[in-house]
């Protein structure tokens, strides 16, 4: 297998199966939320166009559509299908161009991120993701791009814009959030990145040549990085529950993923500022331990805040189901006490058990009176459909007794009046038929009021729920009397409660016997759903309350206070790291003096300064540094009789001014050359003694004019002054002033006599394009002049 070929398939690959983990990582919509948008720039820049293929064909192969098809058959429109994936193949060919096109800067060090290269990368990103998410607005489908807008509701002039920045925003992030330190650790590496023919020459070249501490430096990179992706899914499946909507992930990505990439590109800009210095190190230690020590105080954080958020959803949920159960309660009390009473009021009226079994025209009496009497109560009761008194078959009848129903069932408005109704013939079933007769035989066999679980009147055709209680006269029972609630009103009070926004309620009974369920039918054995929160509580007639809503929406309020949570901890690092990455900068400055001033004094120079004082081991260094260079200076660019610089400082200060005069055309100065005259004769009158003293002399004068400017000794009797600033703006006045000093000093020889001193000067300027032996030339030629000049006046030799 060829490289190109190995590449396509490794690229197309690695494309399939970050896709293809991304569907069992995160339930998103894959036509949005891309996890493998950051894969093509990459390989792209890494392998060329043949990559960007590769990469083409592994989204085409992760796709929804060949899923389906695999499982379930069909056809495809394989020009809209290709068309839906054409941005994977702009994405990993535009950075690949676009690099290789756009010049930044040539004949400088191989790394591809200097200079403004890293801002060329992200502008590269911004670039391509943008003209991808367009692309992809233009081949997404109708129905798909409503689909995916309806999870933000937006309206349809924003509709495109908003498809547009949450494609941009995902693909940029994720591809920065990768991309970035996978780079930087593969240049590091000295990997050979692909490189087109066409590429423009001069231009940078992605890899090159660096230390093995700076490889090392960038694989702890990596692996400080890497752990960002593996944190972020952690939460995922521990806390962030249910992404399964865009509104969700944006916030998540908005608020982790941003932080981190301004973390990512914030610290690749100080490293790189500082990647031959000892920040270097430091900018790493002190981030990696801000970082691990926030890591581990938000892990700790999120713990506890974790349990707090829990328990505060926890007892949100049972105060929204005592709400419930109260309501629902309310009806239910209401009619027990409705029934108690009329059960009371119907004993209490029965003269004897023997008169209401024997005294057909007594029970007509009694049954008339109770109906009066129960009609006013059944009207002030919730949800009351019927009402009722059934005497005993062996006193009345099978059909003893009387039934109540409303006209027209309806709970909203003004309530329809009861009407008479056939009481239902208790002969034509079994006592064991507790569909049909449980209510009346259940609560005389139980020997109390009694709740009968919901059930089909078979009278009035109506799901009810019955209140009944027993009537006992002389010890011997005589009927019941009982109330029908009717199981449509209980759903429309249950409709009325709001769990959150997608929850619901449901009722099962004792047995776990769903009653009433949004996605269930009456009669099946309930079974919790492993995707809602659950949450059952007790009511009074024996039934059981649920609530039940979404985990994705249970814990949104969770998710939120985690992801705002990682924010901040992620600011606070931050914002930490560069307080103490400025601090321990400002601490190690004398290391940058010292730094250069050893370089100056390896050079040769040493003049140098250095300003830091402190007690401390950096104060010792640098006072050490700064006695060492001026005993050096004595020993090498120092006069040892006059204490003035000598040939070999005035040799580095002319090659300082050469350099300078390549790059600053505003560089001015002179130079003046001195040379003491009668040097000779007096050392053969007066002795050696005398002529170092003359020289001595002559040098004090020369420093004391000009004080401002260095003064050197380049010979036996010559001196030289170099003028910048304001000495060489007045170096006609000074010349004038020195010829007034040097006539008034005076020195003492052997015998006590005095001498004056007496020094001929001449000054060179420098012009553009000269260089400084010129300037000393000219400097010399006019010193000579003004040595003949001073012969002629006094008609002997000065030498």
């Amino acid at each position: 297998m060829t490289h190109r070929s190995y590449r396509f398939c490794l690229s197309a690959i690695l494309v399939w199966i970050v896709s293809i983990g991304a569907k069992y990582a995160l339930v998103m919509p894959d036509n949005v939320v891309s996890m493998a948008s950051f894969l093509p720039p990459m390989l792209g820049l890494m392998w060329g166009p043949i990559a960007a293929v590769g990469c083409f064909v592994g989204s085409l192969l992760a796709s929804s559509e060949l899923e389906s098809i695999a499982v379930s058959g069909g056809t495809i429109d394989l020009l809209s299908f290709l068309s839906r994936y054409i941005w994977v193949l702009m994405a990993g060919l535009m950075p690949c161009f676009l690099w290789h096109s756009w010049r930044i800067t040539g004949d400088k060090e191989s790394f591809p991120f200097m200079d403004g290269a890293l801002g060329k990368l992200l502008l590269i990103l911004v670039l391509t993701f943008l003209s991808t998410s367009i692309v992809r607005l233009i081949t997404a489908g109708g129905a798909e791009l409503e689909a995916v807008l309806g999870l933000f509701g937006t309206g349809k002039a924003m509709s495109s814009a908003v498809f547009v920045l949450v494609c941009f925003a995902n693909d940029f992030l994720l591809a920065v959030f990768f991309d970035v330190i996978w780079l930087f650790v593969l240049v590091c590496r000295g990997y050979a990145f692909y490189q087109p023919k066409s590429a423009l020459k001069g231009g940078y070249v992605i890899g090159g040549s660096h230390s093995e501490h700076t490889r090392r430096t960038w694989n702890v990179a990596l692996i400080f990085y890497m752990a960002f992706p593996i944190a972020a899914f952690y939460l995922d499946n521990w806390q962030i529950y249910g992404m399964d909507n865009l509104e969700t992930w944006m916030r998540f990505m908005l608020e982790c993923i941003a932080m981190i990439d301004a973390v990512l590109v914030l610290m690749a800009y100080l490293l790189l500022h500082y990647r031959r210095s000892i920040m270097l190190e430091v900018v790493f230690l002190v981030t990696m331990a801000v970082f691990m020590s926030s890591t581990v105080l938000g892990l700790g954080c999120s713990w506890a805040m974790w349990g707090l958020v829990n328990a505060h959803v926890n007892d949100n949920l049972e105060a929204m189901s005592v709400i419930c159960r109260e309501r629902l309660d309310r009806t239910f009390f209401c009619t027990r006490q409705a029934v108690d009473g009329m059960a009371l009021q119907a004993v209490n009226v029965i003269d004897s058990y023997d008169r209401l079994a024997n005294d057909e025209a007594y029970r007509d009496r009694y049954c008339e009176s109770m109906k009066e009497r129960f009609s006013a109560i059944a009207m002030s009761t919730d949800g009351c459909i019927a009402f009722y008194v059934r005497l005993a078959p062996e006193i009345a009848g099978p059909m003893g007794g009387f039934s109540m129903q409303r006209e027209d069932v309806r709970w909203e408005g003004a309530l329809s009046p009861f009407v008479s109704r056939p009481p239902i013939d208790l002969s034509k079933y079994l006592p064991e038929d507790v569909k049909n007769v449980g209510w009346y035989y259940i609560p005389i066999k139980n020997h109390s009021a009694t709740w009968i679980e919901p059930y089909v009147d078979p009278t009035a055709k109506s799901y009810v729920i019955s209140y009944v209680a027993p009537i006992r006269v002389e010890g011997k029972y005589v009927g019941v009397v009982g109330m029908d609630i009717d199981f449509a009103f209980i759903m429309q009070e249950l409709r009325r409660l709001s769990i959150y926004d997608y929850g619901y309620v449901y009722i099962t009974n004792r047995n776990g016997i769903v009653l009433y369920h949004r996605d269930l039918s009456q009669g099946y054995l309930f079974h919790p759903n492993p995707e809602y929160k659950e949450m059952e509580i007790y009511l009074t007639n024996g039934m059981w309350l649920g609530i039940a809503t979404p985990l994705s929406k249970v814990h949104d309020e969770r998710n939120r206070v985690m992801m705002h949570l990682g924010a901040a901890i992620l600011m606070v690092a931050m914002f930490v790291s560069l307080i103490s990455i400025l601090l321990a900068s400002r601490a190690i400055r004398p290391l940058a003096g010292m730094t250069e001033a050893a370089k100056r004094i390896a050079s040769g120079d040493l003049n140098v300064e250095l300003s830091y004082e402190s007690g401390n081991e950096l104060g010792i260094l640098v006072r050490s540094i700064r006695e060492m260079a001026s005993k050096l200076e004595g020993y090498v660019y120092r006069d040892k009789l006059t204490g003035l610089r000598n040939t070999a400082a005035y040799m580095s200060k002319g090659a300082e001014l050469d350099e300078r005069g390549k790059t600053d055309d505003g560089l001015r100065y002179g130079v003046i050359i001195f040379d003491a005259n009668f040097l000779k004769k007096v050392n053969d009158q007066y002795g050696h003694e005398s002529g170092n003293e003359l020289i001595r002399h002559a040098s004090k004068v020369i420093c004391k004019v000009f004080a401002h400017s260095p003064v050197y000794r380049i010979g036996g009797d010559e001196f030289a002054a170099i003028l910048e600033g304001q000495d060489y703006e007045r170096r006609e006045r000074l010349l004038m002033r020195f010829d007034e000093e040097a006539a008034a000093e005076c020195f003492e020889v052997e015998g006590g006599n005095l001498l004056n001193v007496s020094v001929a000067r001449g000054l060179g300027v420098y012009e553009p394009g000269m260089d400084f032996v010129a300037v000393a030339k000219l400097a010399d030629a006019a010193m000579y002049e003004h040595k003949s000049v001073i012969k002629e006046a006094l008609g002997e030799d000065v030498r």
